[in-house]
């Protein structure tokens, strides 16, 4: 029976070709789809690595046009008061200053290249300060944060995830081995150059800095000094952390504006909660996740209003077929799945096409991010739609075949 719909559908190849087309255009969206829609929910259970409640971000950076007349000494000057004054507030617990690396934050984040013997791994950098540890509540999994110590040592410091640790030294431990930093570069900044070696103080849990829905990428933290203005003349935080008490009003952010304005007036201020950031977030994340599923579903759509039709018509073109066949004894159910079968084995031809073009993506390195279990996920989930959709639109039409009467057949012309 099987070789017979085989037959039939390649009797009537060039009708098909159009409803294969059809089918394999809806899989491949249906796919895309898919493929985000589980990477995000893979990535949502994840642990997140920092603590998002009762933080509050200052973003405080100097206008370009005072950057190029290199005012840099009243410029280090001036971080390092705002955060002697911000540590005055009885509402903070704690005070941090990052240059990037802050959750949920558009500013930049640059890339390096860290080495260790024979491995080479490309991960996202950023400096911090002390406090930085505590006000995201990030796990210590490995040695030590961050401390008055690391000002002392003639090599540089650096504290690095675990995927890092991972990636760098195959899960064995990593404190106090020497690192090699070249080939800075940064995404939408310039960065900075160096090949210094510098040590491995510490290891943290995690840090997915984009949030909930981003995956997991190897991260690596350097000093950032906020109480030495001439480190900060070079290195200045765009964003200062803020850990508040629970409970703490915001009408507290007016305060302290006018707190740093009275230090300085060149600096641009926006204040915001990572509660804040993290709702404008997901809507950004979800966005485009929402657009693809609605285009999904009004192909969806399109491409079950070309089946139905063009499978009635092609029931209403075989009438004298079938009501022979009904004369000559071939029971109801037969009837009905020949019709659901011709539209299967052309389902079937447009999924095998469509993985076997899927599957080259990951046989070609061309996708890294998405692990083969979410991809192969997505690829089942893509099949099990068309096929739902196929059987969906076959399956009122054949019904109207089951009721044609063998005397139909000798009216038909």
């Amino acid at each position: 029976m099987i070789a017979q719909m085989f037959k039939l559908v390649w009797n009537r190849k060039r009708a098909n070709l159009l409803l294969m087309g059809e089918l394999l255009c809806a899989f491949m969206v249906v796919f895309a789809v898919a493929t985000f829609g589980l990477y995000y929910a893979n990535n949502f259970r994840r642990p997140l690595g920092f603590e998002y409640e009762n933080v509050w971000s200052v973003y405080c950076l100097p206008d370009f046009s005072m950057l190029a007349k290199g005012g840099s000494t009243e410029l280090g000057s001036a971080y390092a008061s705002i955060y002697r004054e911000l540590q005055q507030f009885e509402e903070i617990e704690t005070v941090a200053g990052a240059e990037s690396m802050v959750p949920y934050s558009m500013v930049s984040t640059s890339i390096s290249t860290a080495q260790f013997e024979d491995a080479e791994v490309r991960a996202y950098t950023g400096r911090v300060s002390e406090g930085f540890f505590d006000a995201l509540g990030l796990e210590l999994v490995e040695g030590r944060w961050f401390d008055d110590s690391d000002a002392a040592l003639t090599r540089g410091s650096i504290v690095i995830t675990e995927q890092l640790r991972r990636d760098l030294f195959d899960e064995t431990n990593a404190v106090g081995k020497i690192v090699q930093i070249g080939n800075h570069t940064s995404v939408g900044t310039p960065g900075q150059t160096s090949d210094e070696g510098l040590r491995v103080v510490g290891v943290v849990a995690d840090f997915r800095r984009g949030g909930e829905f981003e995956g997991i990428d190897p991260v690596l933290f350097h000093r950032l000094e906020l109480d030495d203005a001439e480190t900060l003349n070079k290195y200045f935080p765009s964003h200062f952390l803020l850990k508040m008490r629970p409970g703490t009003p915001l009408a507290l952010q007016e305060r302290l504006a006018t707190r740093i304005q009275s230090i300085t007036t060149d600096l641009r201020l926006e204040f915001s909660t990572l509660e804040q950031s993290r709702s404008a977030a997901f809507k950004w994340r979800l966005l485009p996740l929402w657009i693809g599923a609605a285009i999904a579903a009004l192909l969806i759509g399109m491409v079950g209003l070309s089946l139905l039709g063009v499978i009635w018509q092609n029931v209403t073109q075989r009438t004298a077929e079938i009501g022979l066949r009904r004369a000559v004894g071939g029971p109801i159910l037969r009837v009905q799945m020949q019709f659901v079968g011709e539209l299967m084995v052309i389902t079937s031809i447009a999924v095998v096409i469509g993985a076997g073009l899927i599957l080259q993506f990951p046989l070609l390195d061309l996708v890294t991010s998405v692990s083969n279990g979410v991809y192969l996920a997505s690829l089942g989930v893509a099949a099990l739609v068309i096929y739902l959709l196929a059987m969906a639109c076959a399956l009122y039409p054949s019904l109207m075949a089951t009721r044609i009467a063998p005397s139909d057949a000798l009216h038909y012309e």
